[in-house]
């Protein structure tokens, strides 16, 4: 086995490109890869602020990209189908609207006897519907070997679509190192984005969707600030809803002078400033079903972090402190507290930030994946 297929995005292109970037830059150390992506990923409006970020195309040794498919041209699935080589294929899954092209190339390569993989990256989508479940069942009940990425991702992919657990493995995502490449300091950072030096600065990062639970997070701070008055909130991320009845929770309890918003998407290069100018990461997620993105991001700055106890979310923290029940403000906001005003605490959790980083590196990730490359390999 010299050579592995991968079908994803990779930067400019949005989506899971942060995942697929370190995972292929990791695997090429190993073999040579075939990296399949997008040249169109699917209708703008589908996704607010557009497919593509400022980055540039990564140039990686002993990797071939290939820039091909099209979301709305079967020739180009096809034409994508055939440039697949070697004997193992590693594709992800991460949204139904993808399903014709990436079920076409996952077709043709079973029937010229390749060997399937694929990341998982949603069991369902973050707005699930029917059509949803009952595409990403077709999909996945058609690939050799699931991977997901939190043991609460596998009971349910078991439970929703009848497949046996031995075909799903439990192997996370690995740590986005690139946004640490050219890290800054704390005090930089808050430089940057205009925040005094002895604030506590809580940090929400991401597309902001329904189900992220943004409104739980405003009232928590409410009441976090009764508690501490240098208490600051950043809200970084470009709104998929109305972002109306958020800013109505903000005037109601007249918080403008106490957050930061930046609502529009978050360029790789600034990534850093807000992750350095924070504290701690909270994500109040009311349902989940993957491994968060700022999360990890989180764990590549050794940032505490309080999350919801929903999907993969438990498993990037160490401390059962950090984690609350979905939908409970008070529990956020005690939470928080506990820890911005702890030093002790803060310093443990700092600690247990760093070990989950080094148990989460790519080198540990890739060696799991190789693994499961090899046993499908001799069957």
């Amino acid at each position: 086995m010299n050579t592995i297929s991968m079908v994803g995005t990779l930067p400019p292109n949005k989506g899971i490109s942060d995942t697929c970037l370190e995972q292929v830059k990791y695997l090429s150390k190993k073999f040579k890869v075939v990296f399949i992506d997008f040249k169109q990923l699917y209708p703008e409006f589908l996704y607010p602020g557009g497919s593509k970020d400022t980055s540039q195309a990564p140039k990686i040794e002993n990797v071939k990209i290939i820039n091909i498919l099209t979301w709305y041209n079967p020739f180009s699935w096809i034409s994508a189908a055939y440039k697949v080589k070697g004997r193992t294929l590693h594709m992800h899954w991460w949204t139904y609207y993808l399903f014709m092209p990436l079920f076409t190339i996952l077709i043709t390569n079973k029937l010229r006897g390749k060997k399937t993989v694929c990341n998982v990256h949603n069991v369902e989508g973050h707005e699930s519907n029917i059509l949803d479940k009952l595409l990403t069942m077709i999909f996945l009940k058609n690939v050799d070997q699931l991977i997901v990425h939190a043991n609460d991702n596998k009971e349910k992919i078991h439970k929703n679509y009848k497949i046996n657990k031995s075909k799903i493995s439990v192997i996370p995502i690995g740590i986005p190192e690139f946004f640490v490449k050219d890290d800054v300091s704390k005090t930089e950072g808050r430089k940057k984005l205009g925040i005094k030096k002895k604030k506590k600065v809580i940090l929400n990062f991401g597309n902001i969707r329904d189900y992220k639970g943004i409104y739980i997070l405003l009232e928590a701070f409410n009441l976090i600030k009764k508690k501490n008055k240098d208490a600051f909130l950043i809200i970084a991320g470009k709104p998929w809803v109305d972002w109306t009845k958020y800013q109505n929770i903000i005037d109601k309890y007249n918080l403008k002078n106490d957050i930061l918003l930046n609502l529009d998407y978050i360029a790789a290069d600034d990534v850093k400033y807000y992750f350095r100018a924070a504290d701690i990461l909270v994500l109040p997620y009311k349902h989940f079903d993957a491994q968060s993105g700022p999360g990890r991001i989180a764990l590549g700055f050794e940032l505490p972090m309080v999350v919801s106890d929903v999907g993969g979310l438990p498993d990037l923290v160490m401390d059962k402190k950090c984690i609350a029940k979905p939908g409970d403000i008070d529990g956020f906001a005690i939470s928080v507290n506990r820890i911005i005003n702890n030093k002790r605490l803060y310093s443990k959790l700092l600690l247990d930030s760093k070990i989950l980083k080094k148990k989460l590196g790519w080198d540990n990730i890739i060696e799991k994946n190789i693994k499961l490359y090899l046993s499908l390999d001799s069957k």
